[in-house]
């Protein structure tokens, strides 16, 4: 209590500094105490309000306040959107790690086609170097057969027993292009080229 005391007798007979001490009391309980220079009564509320430093913040005021703030902000819309964006990024990358392994294993098949075409082309190849020798052995066992086939020279000339056929004379004879020799080779008949003319062999 504040202001002075005094032995004055209270209504009930005793003095004020005779009452009893209580430690129950209701903010609407009244103080006697000397308020604005004079002995008056005022509220325990009043009391303790006046006795806060000014820029006091309570708790659930502060909490309060925090949380109109953030209503006003449209921080749950936020959150919302927040926790969508989330949502849709971790699609996003479980859709990227499917395209991941969907290209991992077209890879692969890819991979297993290009083999399997290289060993179907090998195999072709193969074939096909085996068709050609087997032709070209056919046609060697062919060549200056009877009813066989006939090679061609380097010039395009048709080869009859290793001698060049050069053409065909105006009275039916085949012209041919051969090496003769150059001595005589004393058997009779036989073509030499002495260098100025062909010359028969006397034997």
């Amino acid at each position: 209590m504040s202001g002075t005391l005094n032995a004055t007798a209270a209504s009930g007979g005793k003095s004020v500094s005779a009452l009893e001490t209580t430690e129950k009391i209701s903010h609407s309980d009244l103080v006697l105490g000397v308020f604005n220079g004079g002995v008056q009564n005022t509220t325990v509320k009043a009391l303790v309000a006046a006795g806060m430093p000014s820029n006091l913040v309570f708790t659930d005021h502060l909490d309060q306040s925090i949380k109109a703030s953030l209503d006003k902000a449209g921080l749950p819309n936020v959150i919302a959107q927040a926790n969508d964006i989330s949502d849709t990024v971790k699609t996003r990358a479980l859709q990227a790690d499917n395209s991941k392994q969907a290209a991992s294993i077209s890879e692969q098949n890819a991979a297993q086609s290009a083999a399997q075409s290289l060993n179907a082309a090998n195999q072709a190849i193969d074939k096909v170097n085996k068709a050609s020798i087997t032709v070209s052995g056919v046609v060697d066992a062919q060549k200056d057969a009877a009813n066989g086939i006939a090679a061609l020279s380097a010039d395009k000339h048709l080869m009859l027993s290793g001698v060049s056929v050069m053409g065909i004379s105006p009275d039916g004879h085949l012209l041919l292009s051969i090496d003769l020799p150059t001595q005589d080779p004393h058997v009779a008949g036989v073509l030499w080229n002495n260098g100025q003319y062909v010359m028969i062999s006397a034997g």
